[in-house]
């Protein structure tokens, strides 16, 4: 199963043990707000090797609820909306400034908007703004790409994926980015022996297609992933 880490650029954190945000914010028709916080899970979570210092990367449990635009009806009530709890991880990496959320798109950005609404939080962090243009050129293969926004000629697409060897080179490809934008591109990687095949998005998420495993007890291989969303980070999407 696919896995997403978002990496965010990080503007204030406080390092707290725990938070749970205060929110202005209500929902029509409900009694509650959307909840959001989180709590230390392990402040030496990982140790990685970052310009040639040593980070201690920190682990945090978060928690946020999502609010799914969907009709329904339950104990004899009829909804239009409902809110959909996520529990997810989230990686504090100092030497870069850099948040690591293990989560999809609409969990980290409900989770960072209301962290931002609650001034109380000391927590305010960015979504990378990714340049595609930069990372094809660095990317030796490419296999796959997803274009949104389309414009032109198939209107009723609202996005698109291209996939096959070196795809960017395609007409096809061409033509799509053209008509909207590119919103990510997948493509095969090597680490330690292990190819893997990742994606990375225009909101600078890092996609893992198949997981990485401890070569050893053949186990998923978190702290490999996040060194890896990280070597990605500093090839890829670091402004320089």
């Amino acid at each position: 199963m696919a896995t997403s880490y978002s990496i965010c650029l990080v503007n204030n954190f406080e390092k707290k043990q725990r938070h749970y945000a205060a929110t202005q914010v209500t929902l029509q028709d409900t009694e509650e707000p959307p909840e959001s916080y989180y709590n230390l899970d392990n402040q030496d979570f990982m140790e990685t090797e970052i310009d040639n210092e040593l980070v201690i990367i920190s682990s945090y449990n978060a928690y946020q609820d999502v609010k799914q635009n969907k009709h329904g009806r339950v104990f004899g009530r009829s909804f239009k909306w409902y809110l959909e709890p996520h529990e997810f991880k989230m990686y504090y990496i100092p030497g870069l400034q850099l948040m690591i959320f293990n989560s999809g798109k609409d969990t980290v950005n409900a989770f960072l908007a209301q962290m931002k609404e609650d001034r109380g939080s000391g927590f305010n962090c960015n979504k990378l703004e990714v340049d595609f243009r930069t990372v094809q050129s660095l990317l030796p293969m490419i296999s796959g790409a997803w274009f949104a926004e389309l414009q032109k000629k198939k209107q009723y697409l609202k996005s698109a994926g291209l996939y096959g060897p070196q795809v960017d080179k395609s007409e096809e490809f061409k033509a799509a980015a053209e008509a909207g934008v590119i919103s990510s591109l997948i493509f095969p990687y090597k680490f330690r022996g292990q190819e893997i095949l990742l994606g990375i998005t225009r909101n600078g998420a890092v996609v893992f297609y198949n997981r990485l495993k401890n070569p050893i007890t053949k186990q998923h291989d978190l702290i490999s992933e996040i060194n890896v969303t990280l070597e990605l980070y500093r090839i890829f999407l670091k402004k320089t």
